[in-house]
């Protein structure tokens, strides 16, 4: 199920330290919802920022 979705068309897609994988996909892979990444993509966020932001202090 997850691959036909990560077929279509209009996927975000992100690279990070040399590793291309969709939004959903990168969701998966760290734990987050897709809607935290999404979130953070419209804020315009840098990929770095998107997939592993700074702690807050």
């Amino acid at each position: 199920m997850y691959q036909q979705a990560d077929n279509k068309r209009n996927n975000i897609v992100l690279t990070h330290d040399g590793i291309t994988m969709t939004m959903p996909e990168w969701a998966r892979k760290i734990g987050l919802p897709y809607s935290t990444l999404a979130d953070r993509r419209r804020k315009g966020k840098t990929v770095e920022e998107i997939l592993y932001p700074k702690k807050l202090r």
